[in-house]
């Protein structure tokens, strides 16, 4: 697409060549040589190219405010007459200026009114008509009788001198003139007409009500004139009258359309103010001016001083116009950029104040703590620098689902919830841009937005009860998701909305989007954390239900001393010991090592621990049948993976006899007198294993000053940073060196020498039970 400078530097060149051409006209008339006589034509024609062209100034881009200046070039020219009294070659240069642009004038008139202000269904159905038009006009400007003129043929001449050029050659020529201009004027007008009468949208109607109107004013007396002509019919005067009296209401309906009922998106009117127009855009104007005054003058300049015979008179009057105005037009668009922030700040508070509201918004829309603050944060700033009758902010919730957090007014008429996963906003995310929604579809900015019609039309429909006339889309950076949408509907003031604001609207919409996501990271953190504090909670739950489970103090029989000690790998794990007295002169010692850590072995120790203390009373008569009992409930309560070691004794302190059975356990030892060691090896099965057990009972006897070890497998088992495990030899080891402790201080020692072999690679519950014979 070509940029606004250079489009609308090839305006002001066609606005030129139009100026050299009424210049020429009133030359005509008021010259040297003119004829003296007032021509209402072009004074009432003027018209015709201040507005157009005024509107091409300030949308350069817009296909549709080409059309229209084009179109009302041609218009012009007709209106305006054929130039008199002036040198040859001005009078072919303007001949063959009027013949290109008033053929074409009828094609042009039913491309614009057929797809604006909206497409009407003959575009829709046979799109390619309007280009077939363009050729037909075409055709007859190549077949013009001003190409022999131009290529050297014979030069005919009225008696006042005037160039003939006939509009007509013969009765096919008659044919295909008749059939196009009433081809193309009946399109365009029944695009009119179509648009004021027929639209499903009563927006559109309104609007295009006055501009066809006006419009039929203008072209159907002149209409009928040609037509008249062509056939051969002498046009009534009055008729003709009419015609030139009429011209003004073209200009004037697409002028009050513009303003009143903002068909086209013109910048200038963002601030309806002379001022605005005088300053801001004063050096575009001044350029425009200047071309003016330049072509005007090289005119009159180039009529007086050159000889009436010379050919270079207005056509080279046009070249240094068009060469003056280029170089005015860039040097004011590029002067107006450096200055043009300068202006607002000096002279429009307003737009300043709200550009600035916008862009501190943009920046500070990531402190929002959560979704709501973040919708009224936006709906506050938006609504004091944009001024829309209507707000819907809409962010993803919890659900993911776009549900409305703010709106202007409150309880507005929105939808409370829109499903961000619906077709119709995938186009709307994808873009990440702000789109304007037409108030008539084929909206002049919409199209210059770059907006998909059919997706703006489904997005208008759906947000139809807040009016909205811009979105801007939150998308996730990620993924593209939509994470929230901004709808805006009609301004107060009746402005449009700028490029400016759509790109001020982009820069919020893009903090707004990050912030959205950081909501929901931080919403999806602090569930992780509750829930991991909430799993704390239960852990110190379980850590106090299992030491209750531990014995708080061991039993106390004369002569005899025991103590135990459990270390968990983790909070809580399946290791578990007790003392279960068994009579006033005896004890049951168990150390019991369910497989697995956490949660799920430490539930199958409680299980483990209820079950032998269900069945306390055999633990001193038949510890066979104890644990025949304990496996067969053990099994039908665990999983098959599951199952315990576990050594059980009954030591009868006045015999000193341990009647004991080793299930699969760690063979625990006893530290003789005379310094050695004993290992009571296993007897049985682990429980758990199978749903029958089997194992028989063992006997040996402690003497005075000889110490029963019973551990888990986190002694032997511990290993170094080197793989290396500790080990039955060097945990005999440690037994001879420690033995003559105390028990306390002999657990003590044990469990710090294996935890300084592990270091922090310990893994496993590390849990001892020791007793000794002291008398």
């Amino acid at each position: 697409m070509m940029s606004p400078a250079r489009a609308r530097i090839g305006g002001l060149a066609l606005f030129a060549i139009n100026l050299a051409y009424a210049a020429g006209l009133f030359a005509a008339m008021f010259g040297p040589n003119g004829t003296g006589t007032l021509n209402l034509g072009p004074v009432l024609g003027a018209p015709l190219l201040l507005v157009p062209f005024g509107l091409l100034m300030l949308r350069p881009v817009d296909r549709n405010a080409w059309l229209l200046a084009l179109m009302c070039s041609g218009f012009f020219v007709f209106v305006g007459g054929i130039t008199t009294g002036l040198t040859p070659g001005a009078t072919v240069a303007m001949a063959m200026y009027r013949s290109l642009v008033m053929t074409m004038s009828p094609a042009l008139f039913a491309w614009l009114f057929l797809v604006f202000p909206a497409r009407t269904p003959l575009d829709d159905h046979a799109p390619g008509f309007k280009w077939g038009l363009l050729v037909v006009g075409a055709a007859l400007v190549l077949t013009s009788d001003i190409w022999p003129v131009l290529l050297g043929a014979a030069r005919p001449a009225d008696a006042d001198g005037m160039l003939q050029v006939p509009l007509i050659q013969g009765n096919l020529r008659r044919a295909i003139d008749f059939l196009y201009i009433m081809g193309a004027f009946g399109a365009g007008l029944y695009g009119l007409i179509w648009n004021a009468s027929r639209s499903p949208r009563s927006d559109v109607r309104r609007k295009t009500t006055v501009l066809a109107t006006g419009t039929a004013l203008t072209v159907v007396p002149w209409v009928l004139v040609v037509m008249a002509e062509l056939l051969g019919i002498p046009a009534p005067q009055w008729l003709g009258i009419v015609a030139v009296l009429n011209t003004p209401f073209l200009p004037a309906a697409v002028a009050y359309a513009v303003v009143r009922h903002r068909v086209m998106a013109i910048p200038v009117l963002l601030r309806r103010s002379a001022r605005y127009l005088l300053v801001q855009r004063g050096l575009a104007i001044a350029s425009v001016l200047a071309s003016i005054l330049v072509a005007i003058l090289l005119v009159g300049v180039v009529q007086r001083l050159l000889p009436e015979e010379s050919e270079f008179g207005v056509p080279g009057a046009v070249v240094l116009a068009v060469l003056t105005g280029v170089t005015l037009a860039r040097t004011g668009t590029q002067v107006e950029r450096q200055v043009s922030g300068r202006i607002d700040r000096l002279f429009f508070r307003e737009s300043y104040n709200a550009r600035n509201v916008l862009e501190a918004l943009a920046e500070h829309a990531n402190s929002a703590a959560g979704r709501d603050e973040l919708a009224e944060m936006l709906e506050a700033e938006i609504d004091e620098a944009l001024h829309p009758a209507t707000i819907a902010i809409y962010l993803e919730d919890q659900h993911d689902r776009l549900t409305m957090m703010a709106s202007k007014p409150d309880g507005s008429r929105a939808p409370r919830s829109l499903d961000p996963r619906m077709e119709t906003w995938a186009p709307l995310a994808g873009r990440r841009k702000s789109v304007l929604l037409p108030i008539g579809p084929g909206m002049l900015v919409a199209q210059s937005a770059g907006g998909d019609g059919g997706v703006a039309g489904r997005l208008s429909s759906l947000l139809h009860p807040v009016e909205a006339e811009c979105l801007a889309p939150l998308a996730a950076r990620r993924d593209h998701r939509l994470v929230g949408l901004i709808a805006l509907g009609p301004r107060l003031s009746e402005e449009p909305y700028s490029r400016e604001d759509l790109q001020l609207l982009d820069s919020i919409a893009d903090h707004a989007a990050l912030t959205v996501e950081n909501i929901g990271l931080s919403e999806e953190m602090a569930e992780r954390l509750e829930a991991q504090r909430a799993a704390e909670r239960e852990i110190e739950v379980a850590q106090d239900v299992q030491r209750q489970l531990l014995p708080a103090r061991a039993p106390e029989l004369p002569g005899f001393v025991c103590a135990g000690h459990c270390t968990q790998a983790k909070s809580v794990g399946g290791d578990y010991y007790d003392f279960i007295p068994t009579g006033s002169d005896g004890l049951t010692l168990v150390l019991a090592d369910v497989a697995g850590k956490g949660i799920a072995a430490a539930l199958l120790m409680a299980n483990l621990h209820a079950i032998l203390r269900g069945h306390h009373d055999l633990t001193r008569n038949d510890p066979i049948g104890l644990l025949e009992r304990v496996n067969r409930q053990f099994y039908a309560s665990t999983p098959g993976n599951r199952y315990a070691t576990m050594f059980l004794a009954n030591f009868d302190r006045p015999s000193g006899r341990l009647l004991y059975v080793n299930c699969g356990h760690v063979p625990p030892r006893v530290t003789r007198a005379d310094g050695g060691i004993d290992k009571l090896e296993t007897t049985g099965l682990t429980m758990g294993m199978f749903d029958t057990w089997i194992g028989e009972s063992a006997t040996t006897t402690l003497h005075p000053g000889e110490t029963l070890v019973v551990c888990s497998d986190g002694v032997p088992e511990a290993m170094n940073d080197a793989d290396e495990l500790f080990g039955d030899e060097r945990f005999d080891d440690l037994l001879r060196t420690h033995a003559h402790l105390p028990v306390p201080e002999l657990i003590t020692a044990i469990k710090s020498d294996v935890q300084e072999f592990a270091g922090d690679r310990r893994s496993d519950d590390l849990t001892l039970l020791v007793a000794r014979v002291t008398a």
